[in-house]
């Protein structure tokens, strides 16, 4: 299941795109509740999505049967801010806020992340940039020839993008650091049951 949701808080509204592995032959429900951040999906049981924002109110909606891609439009508590939200900042942006002093700090606690002070900031590509790549490579993971009579394979290994020294990766909302200019962060991996 792929999911999407776009909050429009000025709106007072999100609005949800859900794409099911296949269609169903039952009806499907989803349903809010006043003051919840998720939505409940019922469709060969339970699945909880999560929302920008809080619903506004308390309904299920009733979706026929042979539907593969669910849209819905959620009433959510309006924002009553009529400003404009913040520009989200590039790799270009971050670096004229650090020739003017700013630190990059955790919001929290406000220690520094960064232990250096020159980095280089590259922005990454959009979020979506994994689904393009089979236009742009030919030959799956690290098995490139320059001989061009090989095969092309059903299943290609996707390339991976690493941290490397002196650079942060800046995406639309993470930051890619590697782990030796890192100052004050612990990284904890959690196994799933």
């Amino acid at each position: 299941m792929k999911f999407f949701a776009e909050g429009l808080p000025r709106l007072g509204v999100v609005n949800v795109q859900i794409e099911l592995d296949s269609p169903s032959s039952h009806s499907i429900s989803v349903s809010t509740t006043v003051g919840e951040f998720n939505i409940v999906l019922r469709h060969d049981g339970e699945v909880i999505v999560p929302l920008p924002f809080d619903a506004s109110s308390t309904e299920t909606l009733t979706i026929p049967p042979e539907k593969s891609v669910i849209t819905a439009r959620i009433p959510t508590v309006r924002s009553p801010d009529n400003a404009e939200p913040l520009p989200l900042l590039s790799s270009e942006g971050i670096q004229t806020q650090r020739s003017q002093g700013t630190t990059l700090s955790c919001a929290s606690c406000h220690k520094k992340i960064l232990c250096r002070s020159q980095m280089r900031w590259k922005d990454l590509p959009s979020d979506s940039w994994i689904e393009f790549s089979d236009y742009w490579l030919c030959h799956p993971g690290n098995s490139h020839s320059h001989s061009h009579a090989h095969a092309h394979t059903p299943t290609p290994v996707l390339p991976t993008l690493k941290a490397a020294p002196g650079t942060v990766l800046v995406g639309l909302t993470s930051l890619l650091i590697h782990h030796d200019d890192s100052l004050n962060i612990t990284v904890k991996v959690c196994s799933l049951p």
